[in-house]
């Protein structure tokens, strides 16, 4: 497996090349899914161009997230500044809108297109359509599960694919749906983090237990998921440490670890201390 990280700045992108085979970036004047976090973002297109630069020289592929929807009244300006950031040479583009995927198609785009996981694929009739806007790899939302995965890919054998590392990374919610961000506008918008009140009882959105998050990975390790995504979330040295701990992970899979040796090994781990 590739090991794919969110970079928010240049000189997290040095640090991070050594431990990871792909960066990807988003800008702060093309809405992506960080956009309520603009340290998240580079602020300008002589930052892009720097990092494409410094992602190219350190022997790394990288890719653009435009992965928002874009409405017809900004489109076309939406589209300039879209067009601008693939000028500067990036590998691909990470998107779910529509008429983005239409355009690029239309325009002879030749780097990789990747459909964001927050295009809400979740079936192969909708993987066959965005198939024909010129997707060749796809970023699997979190709540299918490998088992339902494995009928959708049967479909598209040759649809490369990837996942989110879901122990370090996963959303109660579906992300391309979810407007909890958009609730009220605060320094931290994680209002999925809140509590809320059921019955009088104070209740949290709740995620799978972490046994099953590391179990789901492995599975769609050995479904054949060929990139693992890490998040822009974390900082840089967390970032590092999770890089180090999933290519671990990935070569005890690649070795035939079974599932009940892969996650004795992962608990050891975290007993020990390590950062997942």
């Amino acid at each position: 497996m590739k090991i794919i990280c969110g970079v928010n700045g240049l000189s997290e992108a040095g640090r991070l090349a050594p431990y990871a085979d792909e960066l990807y970036f988003g800008v702060s004047f093309v809405e992506n899914h960080r956009k309520w976090y603009p340290w998240q973002n580079l602020r300008t297109l002589g930052e892009a161009a720097e990092l494409v630069s410094l992602a190219h020289g350190a022997g790394r592929k990288v890719l653009f997230a435009a992965n928002e929807l874009y409405p017809r009244a900004s489109f076309s300006r939406d589209m300039r500044n879209i067009e601008k950031v693939l000028a500067l040479g990036p590998d691909g583009v990470i998107a779910r809108d529509m008429n983005l995927l239409g355009r690029l198609k239309r325009n002879g785009y030749g780097g990789e297109v990747c459909l964001s996981s927050t295009a809400i694929c979740f079936n192969s009739e909708t993987l066959d359509l965005f198939s024909g806007l010129g997707v060749s790899s796809v970023v699997l939302p979190q709540h299918l599960k490998a088992a339902e995965w494995r009928r959708v890919l049967r479909r598209r054998p040759g649809t490369r694919f990837e996942v989110f590392f879901y122990p370090d990374c996963y959303c109660p919610n579906m992300d391309g749906l979810c407007v909890y961000h958009d609730v009220n506008r605060t320094p931290e918008p994680r209002n999925c983090w809140k509590p809320y009140f059921l019955g009088g009882k104070k209740e949290f959105m709740r995620k799978p237990p972490i046994r099953e998050r590391y179990l789901e990975f492995y599975r769609m390790a050995r479904l054949g998921a060929e990139r693992v995504k890490i998040a822009r979330d974390a900082g840089v040295g967390e970032r590092i440490r999770t890089a180090v701990f999933v290519r671990e992970l990935a070569d005890r899979i690649k070795k035939g670890t079974g599932a009940s040796e892969f996650l004795r090994s992962v608990e050891l781990d975290i007993w020990n201390g390590r950062k997942s």
